[in-house]
């Protein structure tokens, strides 16, 4: 009785009330499950890209098992949980079916993080120990310069500044070379005649 139950149209199925349809022919992606499930609630495309906020061409290349036209994995999978709620079908089966797609890179993945464990790939973050002794003494660095320079500050505080030193050794050259010129004008000027 079960396997006629699920030969069934969608509309037909006594689970049609369910909140979770999980009565859907098996498909080697789960772009099959979804356009069977939309088609049988009567969703158009159009209507599931605005409610998931996706493009029509995105829908059909989901529904087609065309993840070329797609971006990264991650958002993929976003897309087909979204698609899945929307259609109240069971994500994780959605997602399953999608894994079993790539299983490759599932292992790569796997590969990847025992090399991490393993050793062969190191990286230091944040908690590392030798990370926090670095950060440490970088602080501690930088305290040190602050105390110096205020120090130096607080020993000589009414010093000038450079340009001021330079502006009064100017000024004072002004008044001397005015002092002798002055000098100069009166003794080398003839004698003025007498009327």
């Amino acid at each position: 009785m079960s396997a006629q139950i699920n030969k069934l149209p969608l509309e037909n199925n006594a689970h049609q009330n369910d909140p979770m349809i999980t009565e859907l022919p098996l498909a080697k992606g789960p772009g099959r499950r979804l356009k069977s499930a939309r088609e049988n609630q009567g969703h158009d495309i159009p209507l599931v890209a605005a409610q998931l906020h996706l493009t029509t061409n995105m829908i059909m290349a989901l529904e087609r098992d065309d993840y070329s036209q797609l971006p990264a994995k991650v958002f993929v999978r976003g897309y087909l949980r979204n698609y899945a709620r929307f259609l109240k079908l069971d994500e994780q089966s959605i997602l399953l079916a999608y894994q079993q797609l790539f299983p490759l890179e599932e292992e790569n993945k796997t590969l990847a993080t025992t090399g991490i464990k393993s050793g062969l790939r190191s990286e230091i973050s944040s908690s590392h120990q030798l990370m926090k002794v670095a950060t440490f003494m970088v602080v501690l660095a930088l305290i040190g310069l602050f105390i110096t320079w205020w120090v130096g500050y607080l020993q000589f505080p009414e010093t000038h500044s450079t340009l001021e030193i330079i502006e009064q050794q100017q000024i004072e050259l002004s008044k001397e070379q005015t002092k002798n010129s002055a000098t100069i004008v009166t003794d080398t000027l003839p004698p003025l005649p007498k009327d």
